[in-house]
C-alpha cells in the first residue's frame, strides 16, 4: 500500500471514531489495589471516589445523554472491584437512564479477577458490563512471583477458580485473558497457553492475547522484568500459529486516549486521557465539577488528538508514546 492509500485508509477509520453521539468514560472508582504487582506503575495514593465525584459523574451522564446514541463506561483502577458498590451505583444509574431514553449502553472492566465471583459477574453482565480484561503472568509458580496480594501471598489459585466457576455458568460474558510476558516467564508462556486452551479452548467466551511488560514507571523491578524484543517477536509468531482464541490489534487501531470522545475520570475527579501516564502533567487536563461540567485545558486536549491531524498511525495507536511520556 502506498503512502497516499495508507493515509486514506487511516483517515476513513479515524472518521468512524469521532462521532459526537458516542461518549466513553473511563472511571476509577478507587485507585487502591489489593495486589502489589512487582512491575506496577501506579502509586495507590488516591482512594475511593467521593460522593461529590459520583454525583458529578451522574450529572455529566444525564446532561450529555440526550445528545448521544451510545454511552460506554470502562471500569479501571486500582482494582475497581474493591469499590464494587460504586461500580454498581454508577453502572445501574447509566444502565437505567439509557434504557429509559432508548440509548445504547455498554461497559467493560479491567480487573485482576481476584474478586470477580459469579454473583458479581452475573449482576455486572445483566447491567451490560460484559467484557473483562484479566491478566495472568503464567501458571501458579510464575504468576505468584509477580502478581501478589499486598500481604505477599499468591493470587493465581483464586483467579483460576473464578475463571473456572464462570465457565460453568450460562452468563454471556467475554473474558480477555492478557498473558504478560516477562524476562523471567517468557520460556513458559506456551505452556500457559496450552493449559488455557485445554481448560477453556472450547468456550468462545474466552480469548487470549500476549502483552510484553514495558517500563512504564514502575522502577527497577519493572525494568528488570522487560523481556528481550526479539524473543517476544518470536514467541508472538509461534503463538499466532497456535492460538485458537486470540485477540490481535488491527493495523488501524486507534487508542482510546487519542479519541476526542473518550475521557478518564480519576477517583478525585481529575480528568485525563490515558490510564497509564497518571503522573504526567500532560495527562492532567482539568477537573469534573458540579453540574457534570468538565473544566479542561483545550490546548492540552488537542495534543492528545494530534493524530487526527497528522494521520500518523503511531500517534493514533499510542499518543502518550508520541508525546514522549515514557
Amino acid at each position: 500500500m502506498n503512502i497516499h492509500a495508507r493515509k486514506q485508509s487511516v483517515a476513513e477509520h479515524a472518521l468512524k471514531t469521532i462521532s459526537p453521539k458516542f461518549l466513553e468514560l473511563i472511571l476509577f472508582p478507587t485507585e487502591k489495589c489489593n495486589f502489589r504487582c512487582t512491575y506496577c506503575y501506579e502509586d495507590f495514593k488516591l482512594g475511593r471516589m467521593s460522593d461529590e465525584v459520583i454525583t458529578n459523574i451522574k450529572s455529566l451522564i444525564s446532561e450529555r445523554l440526550p445528545l448521544l446514541t451510545h454511552l460506554k463506561l470502562s471500569w479501571f483502577g486500582g482494582e475497581p472491584l474493591l469499590a464494587y458498590d460504586i461500580v454498581q451505583d454508577l453502572t445501574g444509574y447509566a444502565h437505567d437512564l439509557c434504557l429509559d431514553q432508548h440509548k445504547t449502553f455498554f461497559a467493560d472492566m479491567t480487573t485482576n479477577g481476584f474478586l470477580l465471583d459469579t454473583d458479581r459477574l452475573r449482576w455486572l453482565v445483566n447491567h451490560n458490563v460484559r467484557t473483562f480484561q484479566i491478566s495472568l503472568d503464567g501458571l501458579s509458580d510464575d504468576h505468584n512471583k509477580t502478581r501478589k496480594l499486598g500481604n505477599g501471598r499468591g493470587t493465581f489459585d483464586r483467579i483460576w477458580s473464578n475463571l473456572d466457576q464462570a465457565s460453568k455458568t450460562d452468563i454471556p460474558f467475554k473474558f480477555i485473558l492478557r498473558l504478560h510476558i516477562t524476562k523471567q516467564n517468557i520460556d513458559a508462556i506456551e505452556e500457559v497457553h496450552a493449559e488455557i486452551d485445554r481448560k477453556f479452548g472450547d468456550d468462545a467466551r474466552f480469548s487470549v492475547f500476549l502483552k510484553a511488560i514495558e517500563d512504564l514507571g514502575g522502577g527497577e523491578e519493572a525494568r528488570s522484568a522487560v523481556p528481550d524484543a526479539a524473543g517476544v517477536r518470536s514467541l508472538q509468531q509461534r503463538f499466532d500459529a497456535l492460538a485458537s482464541h486470540s485477540v490481535l490489534l488491527e493495523d488501524s487501531y486507534i487508542c482510546y486516549a487519542a479519541r476526542p470522545n473518550s475521557f478518564v475520570i480519576r477517583s478525585d475527579g481529575a480528568v485525563g486521557k490515558c490510564t497509564v501516564a497518571l503522573k504526567s502533567n500532560t495527562n492532567n487536563l482539568g477537573r469534573l465539577v458540579e453540574g457534570g461540567k468538565m473544566n479542561i485545558d483545550v490546548a492540552k486536549l488537542r495534543r492528545w488528538m494530534s493524530g487526527y491531524e497528522s494521520l500518523e498511525q503511531s500517534e493514533l495507536t499510542c499518543p502518550a508514546f508520541a508525546l514522549k511520556l515514557w
